[in-house]
C-alpha cells in the first residue's frame, strides 16, 4: 500500500512496486515497516509551503527489548511533498506524496 502514497519521482527511482516491495523486505533497517503492529506521528515540521518532514514510530510485530530480537520501536522521517497539479499525473494531483525515507 505505502508505494501508492510515493511520489511520480520516488516510484521512478524505487519502482515498479514489486522492486520497491523486496527493496524493503531485505532491509533490515526498513523491513520493520511492512508489517507493524501498529504506528504513531512523533512530529512533524513544515520546510515550506509545498514540503514537510514527518517523524513516525513503527512498532514492528513481535518487538522486543531483548538483545539481538526484533526492537521494540523504529522511528522514521518521511520526507513528503504536495503534488503540482498534472495532466499526466492526475491521481496525486494535490496530494501529499513520500519522496524519500530515512531510517533512525
Amino acid at each position: 500500500r505505502c508505494f501508492k502514497f510515493a511520489s511520480p519521482s520516488n516510484k521512478a527511482v524505487t519502482g515498479p512496486w514489486q522492486r520497491f516491495r523486496q527493496m524493503i523486505a531485505n532491509n533490515p533497517e526498513y523491513s520493520p515497516m511492512l508489517h507493524p503492529s501498529r504506528w504513531e506521528f512523533v512530529g512533524a515540521v513544515a520546510l515550506n509551503d509545498a514540503r514537510k518532514q514527518l517523524r513516525v514510530r513503527v512498532f514492528p510485530a513481535g518487538g522486543s527489548a531483548a538483545p539481538f530480537a526484533i526492537p521494540p520501536s523504529v522511528e522514521y522521517t518521511f520526507e513528503v511533498s504536495l503534488q503540482p497539479e498534472s495532466e499526466s499525473e492526475r491521481a496525486v494531483s494535490n496530494c501529499w506524496c513520500t519522496d524519500a525515507v530515512i531510517a533512525g
